[in-house]
């Protein structure tokens, strides 16, 4: 077994239908109204008639920088050691392979999920030449999106005409990150092994330590629910059941996290903290799962501290990239 330290959220709801594979794929500057994200587009290709795709941290000036600072990777404890699976015991994290960037927040309209976010973003101001966009099998840039659905039904489900938020974080491997993937550490090794032959496995774990709970005032069944989690890593889930998603693009990979389609009370949690955050914090972090003795120790490959003070339903900008009913 791998001896699960963690919970399995969004378990229960599968996703609904195919979705078009081409949908939301072609933009145009009158896609994007708002002036603050028109002024952040550049367009790519020389025929003057490709997609024209945004920078990242396009939506800045309602989304500033100040709302994420770097946080120490030894804050959160991970598996540690080749005797893990006897001891339970865990250690603080070496530091982070992946350094935080910044951050977007968008919003789409639909009844899904925005899948594959990174395809609308031109990272080549980061990474001129996309040869350089990996590095021995390992992505030079990690997308790292979170989404939820700001209304639903009764059974907390999302309907057509939702708008679906979108937070979207990049992080850049870092000087460390290149060390250990040219030495092919446990972590390095793990990471490239994920990216390219095992994007289905449930390997992909977050960890979120959210700061002054007590402002939340949430109802006991809820904050039980939120215990579970607090603190405490978890598998967001395999592509199949529509909780997560795996794209490789040539300067990136991004994970993505669509808490609209977990498990009732999960969406539920996620419904009661959304408009708390402009008054706490949360420090999160990411890894892959170490399953075996041999894959120790674990490594968080990217963290910030995020907060308080995000106001998602206006720092969001408005895009037209559909909200696809499945993410397969």
């Amino acid at each position: 077994g791998t001896g699960k330290d963690y919970k399995e959220v969004g378990g229960g709801d599968k996703g609904i239908d195919s979705a078009d594979e081409n949908s939301g794929s072609q933009q145009t500057q009158n896609d994007y109204p708002n002036s603050s994200v028109k002024d952040n587009l550049k367009r790519v290709g020389k025929d003057g008639k490709e997609p024209v795709r945004v920078r990242p941290m396009w939506t800045n000036t309602t989304t500033p920088a100040s709302l994420f600072k770097p946080l120490d990777a030894k804050c959160f404890l991970v598996r540690s050691g080749a005797d893990y699976f006897k001891t339970k015991k865990k250690k603080p994290s070496p530091e982070p392979l992946y350094d935080f960037k910044g951050a977007d927040i968008f919003y789409a309209t639909g009844s899904g999920v925005v899948m594959d976010c990174s395809r609308h973003i031109d990272f080549s101001e980061w990474i001129p030449d996309p040869k350089d966009g990996w590095l021995e099998g390992a992505p030079r840039i990690i997308v790292n999106t979170l989404q939820f659905a700001e209304d639903s039904n009764w059974f907390g489900k999302s309907e057509d005409g939702t708008r679906i938020y979108t937070f979207i974080m990049y992080y850049m491997l870092n000087k460390r990150g290149e060390a250990a993937v040219k030495q092919n550490t446990n972590a390095a090794r793990l990471l490239k092994r994920f990216v390219n032959n095992e994007l289905d496995e449930t390997r992909f774990k977050i960890i979120m330590k959210i700061q002054d709970k007590e402002k939340l005032g949430l109802p006991f069944v809820i904050r039980k629910s939120l215990d579970q989690v607090d603190g405490k890593p978890f598998l967001a889930g395999r592509m199949k059941d529509s909780k997560s998603s795996r794209t490789r693009g040539d300067r990136y990979f991004e994970f993505g996290t669509y808490g609209q389609n977990f498990a009732y009370l999960a969406r539920k949690a996620i419904s009661a903290c959304k408009g708390k955050l402009p008054v706490v914090r949360v420090d999160y972090g990411f890894m892959i799962e170490a399953q075996r003795d041999e894959e120790m120790p674990e490594q968080i490959l990217g963290c910030v501290s995020i907060g308080p003070g995000i106001e998602y339903a206006t720092m969001a900008q408005g895009v037209n990239w559909t909200a696809r009913s499945s993410v397969l």
